[in-house]
């Protein structure tokens, strides 16, 4: 009797890993898991090209600040009066 218990529990735990195998595979090459793994990737996409163009912007404004310091203290050098500047940089 324990013995067709086992083979009982062996057969209903392959039948269903063996099951599990299948589904998974089968939902690899479906559209509908084909779909999940491309909106997966894409959102990866996403987050990183995010992170990339507000590194971009962060640097773009830094330089656009130190080009305006640059062109302050040359302005300053030339004689260029406070307000004239503050009405310039505006």
């Amino acid at each position: 009797m324990d013995k067709a218990i086992a083979m009982q529990v062996i057969s209903w735990w392959l039948f269903f890993t063996i099951g599990k195998w299948v589904i998974e595979a089968a939902l690899r090459k479906s559209p509908w898991g084909t779909r999940y793994q491309t909106e997966a990737s894409c959102e990866a996409c996403r987050v990183a090209c995010e992170k990339d163009r507000n590194k971009q912007k962060s640097a773009t404004l830094r330089e656009l600040r130190q080009i305006r310091v640059l062109l302050i203290q040359l302005a300053l050098r030339n004689g260029v009066e406070v307000e004239a500047l503050e009405v310039i940089i505006q």
